[in-house]
């Protein structure tokens, strides 16, 4: 399915799920029905599939296509498969600048930073703060309450991070929030980022 800038969910019928054989040629492909449902029996317990949708969005009026190739996957029910969109046309929408000043490491530069919940064009890192740009936040229409947000600021020498949350901004202004959850230092052994 299709999830737009709100969560509004819209089923993608245009969906296909290709089947593929050990040389990884075609063997067979499904098609989603009305409700964006893909279903295909086997009796083997794995196989090669990869899923194609189309993306809603043109660039330069063509429409791109998303491809997820699953080598060898177990067969399962693999539930929901959502491809977000930027759509906010059945959305209620509010824009803001986002400063976000990290008060413990005022005099630090901000390694990375990253804004979680809402859509925006860029940001930028300095010295103890962030500012996002043109930060839009979405909800359903009708929906009393907006999505919760959150930004991840990170720190080295010694290695930090700092978040801040928060649901309220200020529409067409900037909204200064303070990054004050501290990060707890984990150890993950894995060669993955």
């Amino acid at each position: 399915m299709y999830r737009d800038a709100c969560g509004n969910e819209t089923p993608d019928r245009d969906a296909a799920l290709i089947i593929h054989n050990a040389d990884y040629s075609n063997k067979a492909t499904v098609y989603a029905d009305d409700n964006g449902v893909i279903s295909y029996p086997t009796t083997k317990d794995h196989e090669t599939f990869s899923l194609v949708r189309l993306v809603q969005e043109k660039i330069d009026g063509i429409t791109p296509v998303d491809l997820l190739t699953f080598v060898d996957h177990p067969v399962i029910d693999l539930g929901k498969n959502a491809l977000q969109t930027d759509d906010t046309s059945a959305c209620e929408c509010r824009t803001s600048n986002v400063q976000v000043a990290i008060p413990a490491r005022v005099n630090s530069y901000v390694e990375s930073s990253m804004l979680y919940g809402a859509m925006f064009d860029t940001y930028q890192k300095g010295v103890g703060s962030v500012t996002y740009q043109a930060v839009v936040q979405c909800k359903q229409s009708g929906s009393e309450q907006w999505p919760q947000l959150s930004v991840i600021n990170q720190f080295s020498s010694p290695e930090q991070a700092y978040g801040a949350l928060f649901a309220d901004l200020n529409d067409g202004g900037t909204t200064e929030v303070a990054a004050e959850l501290v990060g707890t230092p984990v150890v993950i052994n894995s060669d993955m980022f």
